[in-house]
């Protein structure tokens, strides 16, 4: 028998038999961990079963942090997510200068649109990820509606917005009224002064990496990214000319990648002039740029590379990526540079080193990185990872490289010992996803809490008044 299917008020068709819950948060082709994490959440909330209604507002991504989609991107975001339980609804623009001083109402649009989703479909919980405008929105409406709300942080929310003067009371607020709240342990410090009931508290480490980087299921053809950078460079109008790839692929050649946001805390700066000057002394390799960053730092990172010949007959220039491409992206490469260094957030964890090593890619990192590893005791240097002890230092950046370049198979044993060391760390991780467990310890205290709420609206008389709502 099959599935019955109803019609809502909004024209969503949605099922009576599977339990429905909405994601508010950052969402492809918003370019970033934080919305990588909360695609593959919701993948693996549809696989458990569930209906999973995603709002958000990545459509109004600035082009210098979109991800570019191809056609067959598009249909599996609008067809293939939607036949697996994934609805995606994207808050409309508001038309600029409506109101001054200017700014995108994003929080008042998701809050409208919440309120008209969960009067739609009557979901179970809300799940907000990050606290602006994503978490805020669900713990307005979840409290509006009387739904109960988890909240998952990221590395930057608490990291920076959270020691806003003004901004700390807002999300005092909505993380108290949340029914659970999803915290890494290394980001309990933010928590200890905002007293929030330990009883909402729900520990979670980063889970284990979604099945498609232990096996790839999704295929990458380069020329098919190639021929996509040309548009996405226009649209994010960096004032300049586009580089053009004069890269005559080889697969003798050792492929570098460097991907993801760009700037001084990457440092991008040493990279390219290392880079340059390696290519310049003869030393054969082909780097994958797929970057993502605010203009002017991808104005000087394509104007650094156009200015050195050398490296720029060895650059190849994709577009940033969606999560689901990333996989095959990793699997053609020999290794990939990955050199943050002075983050400015201290418990800034990023996943991309334990995708990398799934990958069998040599992972090039900076002290740093390999510092905040929740595995680091077992890494070793020039073994299963290369770390890079001044990233900072031009030189050290590229006696690094030119020691590792110039022995090839010695790149690729490194990268065999790393994806030895990935299979420990994956398989030592649970399969099912934690926000499985985040959802139910939400509706679990929520549900404990009733005779609370209740208890607030009573009268003199005995009598109970009850909660506002709105239709």
């Amino acid at each position: 028998m099959g599935v019955m299917a109803a019609p809502t008020a909004s024209g969503i068709v949605t099922s009576k038999l599977k339990r429905r819950i909405v994601v508010v948060g950052k969402f492809p082709p918003i370019q970033g961990g934080t919305s990588s994490s909360t695609f593959w959440a919701t993948v693996a909330l549809a696989t458990a079963g569930f209906e999973v209604h995603v709002v958000t507002n990545s459509d109004q991504i600035s082009p210098t942090f979109r991800q570019r989609l191809l056609t067959a991107d598009k249909h599996f975001v609008s067809n293939e997510l939607r036949d697996l339980g994934i609805f995606v609804h994207q808050v409309n623009p508001v038309r600029d200068g409506e109101y001054i001083p200017w700014a995108q109402p994003f929080l008042t649009a998701m809050l409208g649109r919440l309120l008209s989703l969960t009067n739609d479909i009557s979901p179970e919980c809300l799940l907000g990820w990050y606290l602006e405008p994503y978490g805020l929105a669900a713990a307005i409406a979840g409290s509006l509606r009387g739904i109960p709300v988890a909240f998952r942080h990221a590395g930057s929310d608490f990291g920076r917005l959270l020691k806003h003067q003004e901004l700390r009371h807002s999300y005092d607020w909505a993380l108290k009224s949340c029914s659970c709240v999803v915290a890494s342990r290394s980001h309990l410090g933010y928590l200890s002064d905002l007293a929030i009931s330990s009883d909402k508290l729900c520990m979670s480490d980063a889970p284990r990496l979604p099945a498609p980087f232990l096996k790839p299921t999704f295929g990458f053809e380069m020329a098919d990214y190639e021929g996509e950078f040309h548009p996405w460079f226009i649209e994010a109008r960096l004032g300049m000319a586009p580089p053009k790839s004069l890269v005559v692929h080889n697969e003798k050649r050792i492929n570098i990648g460097l991907f993801g946001k760009i700037g001084t805390f990457k440092s991008t700066e040493q990279i390219v002039e290392a880079l340059g000057k390696l290519a310049s002394d003869g030393i054969d390799f082909e780097l994958q740029s797929a970057v993502t960053g605010h203009r002017h730092h991808l104005k000087s990172f394509f104007t650094s590379i156009i200015k050195q010949p050398s490296l720029l007959e060895r650059t190849t220039f994709l577009p940033p990526l969606p999560p689901w491409r990333m996989p095959g992206f990793l699997k053609q490469l020999d290794c990939v540079l990955y050199l943050e260094n002075h983050f400015p957030i201290e418990n800034h964890s990023p996943l991309i080193p334990r995708e990398v090593l799934s990958s069998g890619a040599c992972l090039i990192c900076s002290r740093e990185i390999a510092n905040k590893f929740r595995y680091r005791e077992s890494l070793e240097h020039a073994k299963n990872v290369v770390i890079v002890e001044r990233p900072d230092s031009t030189e050290c950046v590229v006696e690094s490289l030119r020691l590792l370049l110039q022995n090839p198979e010695n790149i690729r044993l490194i990268g065999r010992h790393g994806q030895y060391l990935s299979h420990f760390i994956e398989n030592e991780k649970q399969h099912e996803h934690p926000a499985l467990a985040w959802i139910q310890h939400a509706i679990k205290n929520y549900s404990n809490a009733a005779p609370a709420r209740l208890s607030a609206f009573s009268k003199c008389d005995g009598s109970v008044e009850r909660p506002p709502s709105i239709s």
